[in-house]
């Protein structure tokens, strides 16, 4: 099990005050501002300690002497439900990593002296390779450089090292040769030196649709300004605005983050040993170090992975209470101007001596017919007070909820909260709650829904608006057979009435060397064989050349799966083979033979294809700054001439068009078909 550490020497840190602090800044020249750069100083500079195993690399600070160093973890912890993309060190002494243009000496910190190895086993290695071939040995630099660290690219840079500010930090992770690969760095190293008078810690989630740019990483913090809206706003202007919000549900507090490790373990890394901290030992040496030490942040989905209400389906309003019998009262999710609800000390119930503090939450109808929550992080209140619920996994993440008679709201469920109860009173732990507000197919055929508004994207069938295409990226370079990306973000796929199952997927991309594959695959699944254990059907991102299709590629990984091919000759005379890896003018739904089948569904389209859809997009009037799905209409179940039963949609492209500032939904045909073995 991997270890991880608090960033920083917690000895030295001072206590860290409101104007530092994560969070909502009000407005300032009628812009919204939100900080998602946690702030600290410190009584002297202080060891910047790697949180996680990590790649590294650096940036400066222009117009400073300082640099920021972006960490690409390798290593999730599993109290965290999404995966960590970037942690971001602000405010790093140069001369603690550099020397002019060379890397500081070894004996600096952990991270120099791993990077003198290398470099040294590097010229070892070219060295003995020219004495073998009796050859003369290049002239070779005794001391590494700092392009080590990919300090060299700049804003400013000439030709091939000017990557400027509104680049991809990813695209720099990749962007550097075989030869020179950037450092992996060890949980608890020492990485650099803070300057004491001013740095930052700032987390960034991987989210479909959403890339850090290495402008964010340039700076000393990194504030988000929205405009605020005009007085009587249209509907365009509403979600523009509230999209551009969306954007703060992609970081995360470090306060909630390490109080996340309250019911684990963290480690601290001290001058004299490292210390393994749990529970009130985390809060008491740790977490009070934060402003926002009794935060808990709520944050709710809806089933396209943004804020509940962002169709304007919903309402603003929601109903919590903070014990087992008061009655709920109705808060405005929204009352702080952000798409995220902030609950402090004061919210709770006083003179808490349990282990746990309780939340009481009920969503509102809306149009949801039949409402599901998906607990993607948190703990639903279970057992006994004067312990913790235990984490939860598989079929323990989903709450079926009840639409209840003359009620605007569903019924509530209960969350459990840290309770740091050493003092005798309440004392809420730093958390982040995060809920998926789903709506599910029970039946087949769709129960119809209250009215929606003219706004909201509906799924009219299991399969909808689980990808988005034009946000989705493979980033690595080169060029492999095959070359896939698997995000970690979730979608909610409910097949009850067809084949019995109902889960939440990871979503994925790939590319070989005819097609392009989107696929998802079960991660927690709530039926289905092993639906009490959290494994599903397992796939990371990654290159290969064993294969030249990505589904020859899954089928050789998974050795007790077997990819088949079903021929359907329809009654127009067509044949279709499901799936055809290896005809590129296939369109074809992904179903394979063992028990792990039915969680992997997707679909391939040729490479060609995918170009057709960006220009069919771009033409069509679909507003290209919002979410662009892949939709799936005019379902027809059939049986070819040969008695095999089959499926078959319309695949459309599906997002929001504007009509004299009022915003609807549309689908736009894409004059393709999809075509899926069985009834769906």
């Amino acid at each position: 099990m991997a270890n991880f550490f608090f960033f920083t020497d917690i000895d030295k840190l001072d206590t860290q005050t409101l104007p530092q602090s994560y969070g909502s800044l009000g407005n300032l020249s009628n812009k919204d501002r939100y900080r998602v750069t946690s702030l600290h100083t410190a009584s002297s500079d202080t060891n910047a300690i790697a949180i996680s195993n990590a790649v590294v690399l650096a940036q400066e600070i222009p117009g400073t002497s300082l640099v920021n160093l972006i960490l690409k973890p390798l290593s999730k912890p599993t109290e965290i439900s999404g995966r960590i993309k970037f942690f971001i060190y602000k405010g790093i002494k140069r001369d603690s990593l550099f020397n002019g243009n060379i890397i500081a000496i070894r004996s600096t910190n952990d991270l120099t002296e791993t990077i003198w190895k290398s470099h040294e086993a590097r010229n070892k290695s070219i060295t003995d390779s020219a004495n073998d071939a009796g050859v003369a040995v290049p002239t070779l630099d005794v001391s590494p450089s700092q392009e080590a660290l990919g300090i060299q690219f700049k804003a400013n840079g000439i030709d091939d090292l000017k990557i400027i500010d509104t680049d991809t930090i990813e695209s720099l992770f990749f962007n550097n040769s075989d030869e020179n690969q950037y450092p992996i760095v060890r949980s608890g190293w020492v990485i650099g030196e803070f300057d004491h008078n001013g740095f930052g810690l700032e987390i960034v989630f991987e989210n479909i649709g959403f890339e850090a740019t290495l402008g964010s990483a340039r700076n000393i913090e990194n504030i988000i300004e929205v405009d605020q809206l005009p007085t009587s706003p249209t509907s365009l202007q509403i979600l523009t605005h509230w999209n551009k919000k969306e954007v703060i549900l992609n970081y995360m507090d470090p306060a909630s983050f390490f109080g996340s490790f309250y019911t684990g373990s963290l480690r601290l890394n001290k001058v004299t040993d490292t210390e393994r901290l749990k529970e009130e030992e985390i809060y008491d040496e740790v977490i009070v170090k934060f402003f926002k030490k009794n935060t808990v942040y709520l944050d709710i989905r809806n089933e396209n992975n943004q804020s509940y209400d962002f169709y304007m389906n919903y309402g603003k309003d929601i109903q919590l209470a903070f014990d087992e019998s008061s009655a709920l009262q109705t808060t405005n999710f929204y009352a702080s101007n952000w798409p995220i609800l902030e609950l402090d000390n004061t919210d709770f119930v006083t003179g808490n001596t349990t282990k746990r503090n309780l939340l009481r939450i009920a969503l509102p109808k809306g149009d949801n017919t039949l409402p599901l929550i998906f607990v993607s992080q948190g703990f639903i209140n279970r057992g006994g007070a004067n312990s913790f619920p235990r984490v939860l996994s598989g079929n323990r993440k989903f709450v079926e909820l009840e639409r209840i008679a003359n009620n605007s709201f569903v019924n509530d469920i209960t969350m459990a909260l840290p309770n740091n109860a050493e003092n005798g009173n309440t004392t809420v732990v730093a958390s982040y709650i995060k809920l998926r507000y789903v709506k599910g197919f029970e039946t087949r055929d769709l129960v119809t829904p209250p009215s929606s508004p003219p706004s909201t994207i509906l799924n009219s069938n299991p399969l909808d608006n689980i990808f988005v295409p034009f946000q989705m990226d493979i980033p690595f370079t080169g060029t492999p057979k095959v070359k896939y990306k698997v995000y970690d973000e979730e979608a909610y796929i409910d097949q009850r009435s067809t084949n019995g199952l109902e889960f939440v997927t990871s979503v994925g991309f790939a590319e070989d060397v005819d097609n392009i594959t989107f696929f998802a695959f079960a991660r927690e699944k709530r039926t289905g064989k092993g639906a009490r254990n959290t494994k599903g059907f397992s796939l990371s991102s990654e290159t290969s050349n064993e294969q030249d299709y990505f589904l020859n590629l899954v089928a050789s990984k998974h050795n007790t799966t077997q990819l088949i091919e079903t021929e359907f000759d329809l009654p127009s005379g067509d044949l279709v083979d499901v799936p055809i890896i290896e005809n590129n003018n296939s369109n074809s739904f992904l179903r394979f033979t063992d028990t792990d089948g039915d969680e992997l569904i997707g679909f391939t389209i040729a490479k060609s294809e995918l170009d057709t859809l960006n220009t069919i997009a771009t033409s069509s009037g679909l507003l290209t700054n919002f979410k662009i799905f892949l939709g799936l209409t005019n379902r027809v179940n059939d049986v070819d001439t040969n008695g095999n039963k089959f499926t078959s949609f319309d695949l459309v492209l599906r997002g929001f068009e504007e009509t004299t500032g009022d915003i609807t939904v549309s689908d736009v045909s894409t004059n393709l078909k999809v075509f899926i073995n069985g009834t769906i």
